[in-house]
């Protein structure tokens, strides 16, 4: 796996928020522009870092102490959905359980099956609907 570089784990913060502010108001155009950015400027797995950080904000509170039971989705039908949107809630439900590793080889996954792009575009939609409540 490449290496996330400094420079781009710095600006993750920034482009989270230029990502859920640019949804929160209806432009998810603008929204996929800032991942896009990363993208260009860090490569795939700069995104990484951009797609936890989206998680962080969606669950808030809700993630599961170390000790704690597993956190599941309830997401009925999940295996006739398409790829992207079973991608979203299994690497939600990595990070809310704290499976860094499940997380990555998700991502991985992703990447070489090149869905990544609508992988991450969902993932924006369901923070959005999400941040919405």
């Amino acid at each position: 796996m490449t290496s996330i570089p400094a420079s781009a784990s710095d600006e993750i913060g920034d482009h989270v928020h230029a990502v859920l502010a640019a949804g929160v108001v209806g432009d998810l155009d603008g929204a996929m522009r800032s991942v896009d950015e990363i993208v260009a400027e860090h490569g795939a797995w700069a995104v990484y870092d951009l797609a936890g950080a989206i998680v962080t904000e969606m669950l808030g509170d809700f993630r599961q102490p170390e000790d704690a039971e597993f956190w599941t989705l309830d997401f009925p039908g999940i295996e006739s959905a398409g790829y992207d949107l079973r991608w979203v809630a299994r690497f939600i439900s990595a990070h809310a359980n704290g499976e860094e590793d499940t997380a990555r080889a998700l991502y991985r996954a992703a990447v070489n099956d090149e869905e990544i792009r609508p992988c991450l575009g969902a993932l924006v939609t369901s923070a959005i609907a999400t941040l919405r409540r």
